[in-house]
């Protein structure tokens, strides 16, 4: 009796471990609940993409405030908020926008000493040593090269490009003509007298009325240094001046 009794106890443990395995196992086989056509075996509620936005939205409205109300309270610009906070960069000064080290070379040791730097002289008479030399740095040429590619043409019979006269006159009146100043309309001719002042003086083959690329170079690379020491003894006379 005994043993019957035990049998049957352990059978019915076993029905028990068998129920609750099977049951495991149908829960997880329908454990994809995001499936609408699946039967939902337990409470489990998914939360919409939608609500998750919202969520994500409201965070972001509440982080927009407290930085407006931030701002409000020290009297700090956004601008001036980003960048005391090293998100931004601060607006470049004329200084550094105009710099001259963008366009011209500095002067090295062996270079010094050259009628290059020493170019420029005050209203005195003495030499004034340049730290810059008159040599287009790689920013410099790369922009004259797009403007040089911008208005060439090809040269015939040869598959040089070159600026002519008319690629000069488009060049050239798009130089004089202010984007500040729509009404106002200048045009260069291709035989006008500024034209020609050119080619006398940066074209190699005399009588060609052109410009290849490395006259054109030399061309920017003359105005450019000649502002520069231009501006250099500016300043230079403008120090003595109020100084004296």
């Amino acid at each position: 009796l005994n043993d019957s009794t035990h049998v049957k106890t352990l059978t019915e443990e076993y029905d028990d471990e068998y129920f609750v395995e099977n049951a495991v196992d149908m829960i997880s086989s329908h454990s994809d609940y995001n499936d609408p056509a699946d039967l939902k075996l337990y409470d489990t509620v998914k939360v919409s993409e939608e609500k998750r936005q919202s969520s994500s939205s409201s965070s972001v409205m509440v982080d927009q405030e407290e930085e407006i109300a931030y701002m409000i309270r020290c009297n700090q610009s956004p601008q001036q908020l980003l960048v005391s906070q090293g998100r931004a960069l601060p607006e470049l000064t004329d200084r550094e926008k105009y710099n001259p080290e963008f366009l011209l070379e500095r002067t090295t040791t062996t270079s010094a000493t050259s009628a290059d730097a020493v170019a420029a002289s005050g209203d005195d008479g003495d030499p004034i040593t340049l730290p810059l030399q008159p040599k287009a740095t790689e920013y410099l040429e790369r922009a004259v090269d797009k403007i040089f590619e911008a208005h060439s043409v090809d040269e015939r019979g040869n598959d040089e490009k070159v600026l002519d006269r008319n690629a000069l006159s488009k060049w050239m009146t798009k130089c004089v003509s202010s984007p500040l100043e729509p009404s106002q309309s200048y045009v260069i001719g291709p035989y006008d007298r500024s034209i020609s002042a050119i080619l006398s003086r940066y074209s190699t083959s005399h009588g060609s009325g052109r410009l290849t690329l490395p006259e054109f170079r030399a061309l920017y690379l003359e105005v450019t240094w000649s502002g520069y020491v231009h501006s250099i003894i500016q300043r230079e006379n403008a120090d003595a001046g109020g100084g004296g």
